[in-house]
């Protein structure tokens, strides 16, 4: 199970929104962003990675499912791979499916 606090680094004094500086009030308030998405593809080819920290981004409840925020990192595949040091896995970029 994943630890919210410690494997993400999530300062437990946490009080404002790192990505949109809103104040937050309750623990609940702070979501986890993927800069390089869930799709059932992705989760395929990447399994656990993931969920690796650096393709974390903390956000608030408000500009995390609006996307409202600028500040929002949105990888694709190469951004993804090149930041964790692998290799592409997909079709598209050499690798193989399955």
């Amino acid at each position: 199970m994943i630890d919210f606090q410690e494997d993400f680094n999530i300062d437990p004094e946490l009080t404002a929104c790192p990505t949109c500086d809103a104040p937050l009030s309750a623990r609940w308030q702070i979501q986890l962003h993927h800069k390089f998405s869930q799709t059932e593809t992705n989760t395929k080819l990447y399994g656990k990675l993931l969920h690796d920290k650096r393709n974390i981004q903390v956000a608030c409840w408000n500009c995390h499912p609006s996307h409202i925020s600028t500040k929002l990192i949105h990888w694709n595949e190469l951004d993804f791979c090149k930041n964790l040091d692998i290799k592409p896995r997909s079709k598209t970029h050499g690798g193989k499916i399955g």
